[in-house]
């Protein structure tokens, strides 16, 4: 059952990123049978479908388990715009504020007792995710777009303090050790320009493998 259950979460959550993708010209609907459009299918859902089975086999309250799907479904599309077009969009992010809304006006029902704790780190998580790495991308000088550091604020807000700190290290991790790796095999130099949204994305996967929230 719960395989099932995981695997038609996975079945919405492609679906969703699919049509997202063809607004940005990255997908379409049209050619689902071309090997292009099937690899993104496919890849989407495995991934989509198994992070959820995964979940649904782990002792989560159901609300964690929302904001955990929902995020996931965000930066999952996130990540292949950013990819592809070096951009994460506005009209993606925003949506996150009122599914926030939502999720703690749930909470403030059936979670009181932790109500006020949860509300506290979520505000922290998105002022500090925000903060920091708003400050890294003037560091960076335009190695950081602005795009990423709205992301960390939306992963702060959903995921509280916590969720937004252990994701930015792996994703930091992650593409550190991208880059030595290219840098070694010399397929990039330092000027290269790469995307931190698919980096963001697999450090989010290793929090929610690692229970890092």
């Amino acid at each position: 059952m719960k395989i099932l259950f995981g695997c038609f979460i996975g079945i919405c959550f492609t679906l969703a990123a699919c049509l997202s993708w063809q607004k940005y010209e990255l997908f379409y609907i049209k050619r689902i049978k071309e090997k292009r459009e099937l690899f993104l299918l496919s890849a989407t859902f495995l991934i989509a479908g198994g992070m959820e089975v995964f979940l649904a086999y782990q002792e989560y309250h159901w609300i964690t388990w929302l904001k955990i799907s929902f995020l996931l479904a965000i930066l999952i599309i996130c990540s292949y715009i950013d990819l592809e077009k070096r951009i994460i969009p506005n009209k993606i992010l925003i949506m996150i504020l009122p599914a926030k809304l939502i999720i703690s006006f749930i909470e403030y029902f059936v979670l009181p007792e932790t109500f006020i704790s949860m509300i506290l780190l979520s505000l922290i998580g998105a002022v500090l995710g925000t903060g920091l790495l708003f400050v890294v991308s003037l560091i960076a000088k335009g190695g950081l777009g602005m795009g990423d550091v709205k992301l960390f604020g939306a992963i702060g807000l959903m995921m509280g303090f916590y969720g937004m700190y252990n994701t930015l290290f792996y994703a930091a991790a992650f593409i550190t050790l991208f880059v030595i790796g290219g840098l070694v095999l010399k397929k990039m130099n330092r000027k290269s320009h790469i995307p931190f949204g698919p980096f963001v994305f697999i450090g989010y996967i290793a929090v929610i493998l690692m229970g890092a929230f």
